[in-house]
C-alpha cells in the first residue's frame, strides 16, 4: 500500500467518522428520551425504573454478583446497595455466600421475585405495544429491521459483559 492510498484510506475513515457524528449524537439523543419518557411513564407499585432493572438483571441472570451490575450499568455502588437492600428486604431477592474469590455474594431472584419480575415484563411489553402501535405495518417491519441492524452494530462496540459467571 503506497501513501497515497493510506492517504485516501486515512482521510476516507475520517470523513465517515466526522460526517456521522451529528447523525450518531442525534440517536444518541433520540435513545435518552425515548428512555426517559420510558422512565416517566414506568409504573409498577413501590419500583423505581431503576429497581425493576435491577430485580430483572438478577433474574435473568441467577448468581451474578453486584460488581458486574454495577460495572455493565455503569451504577454507583452505593445506589446499587441501596438498590439491593431494599429487593432483599421485600423478599425479592437472596444473597448467597460463595466459596471461591472474590467471595462477593450471588445474587437470585426468589419466587416472589420472579413472579414481580414477569409482571414488570408484562407492563414493559404493554408499553412498548402501545408506543409502536402508531407505526403502519412496513413502518413496523422497517423499524424492527432497524432495530435488528442496530443491535448488530451495537454488540460489537458495546459488547454484552462477560466474566464468566453472568451475561447482563
Amino acid at each position: 500500500m503506497n501513501n497515497s492510498t493510506l492517504s485516501a484510506i486515512i482521510w476516507l475513515n475520517t470523513e465517515v467518522r466526522y460526517l456521522n457524528y451529528k447523525s450518531v449524537k442525534d440517536v444518541l439523543r433520540k435513545f435518552y428520551r425515548l428512555t426517559a419518557i420510558f422512565s416517566r411513564n414506568f409504573s409498577y407499585p413501590g419500583f423505581t425504573l431503576n429497581e425493576a432493572i435491577v430485580l430483572g438483571t438478577v433474574a435473568r441472570n441467577p448468581g451474578i454478583i453486584a460488581h458486574d451490575i454495577s460495572e455493565y450499568y455503569a451504577i454507583d455502588r452505593g445506589y446499587l446497595s441501596k438498590i439491593l437492600k431494599k429487593l432483599e428486604s421485600a423478599g425479592l431477592i437472596v444473597r448467597k455466600n460463595q466459596k471461591r474469590p472474590p467471595f462477593e455474594k450471588l445474587l437470585s431472584v426468589t419466587s416472589n421475585g420472579r413472579k414481580i419480575y414477569n409482571e414488570i415484563e408484562n407492563i414493559v411489553d404493554r408499553s412498548i405495544d402501545e408506543h409502536l402501535s402508531g407505526l403502519a405495518k412496513n413502518e413496523l417491519g422497517e423499524f424492527l429491521n432497524t432495530i435488528s441492524a442496530l443491535m448488530k452494530s451495537l454488540n460489537m462496540i458495546v459488547p454484552d459483559y462477560h466474566n464468566g459467571r453472568s451475561n447482563v
